[in-house]
């Protein structure tokens, strides 16, 4: 983890001294009063890039459940009819794993994203 921003810098504006921060640690906050530490939190770039994630998150989950739709249309067409025997239950019996992951995985990216 790149701690250089932390080191003894202040941010514009700052009257107060920076955090103290040793090589390998994590800024000390407490070393600044709270108007600074405020004043920085406000300063940042707000809820936008967390809406953006949790957008990307919920199109991702979207996109994994049309594709084990999409996967599980297939595979109940092909071993149903035009491909029948021990090698079309073996590819049905694989391929449905692989439905279920996805279904699972999009439901935890949907959890993500809420």
């Amino acid at each position: 983890m790149d701690l250089a921003p932390y080191r003894g810098t202040a941010a514009a504006g700052d009257t107060a001294v920076a955090t103290s921060c040793t090589a390998g640690s994590l800024p000390d906050y407490g070393s600044l009063p709270p108007e600074t530490n405020s004043a920085r939190i406000h300063a940042g770039p707000g809820s936008a890039p967390m809406l953006a994630a949790a957008q990307a998150w919920d199109t991702l989950a979207d996109d994994l459940y049309v594709a084990a739709a999409s996967y599980r249309s297939v595979i109940a067409a092909l071993a149903g009819g035009s491909w029948l025997g021990p090698a079309s239950a073996s590819m049905a019996a694989a391929a449905a794993s692989y439905v279920g992951w996805m279904n699972a995985t999009a439901t935890q990216a949907e959890q993500v994203g809420a």
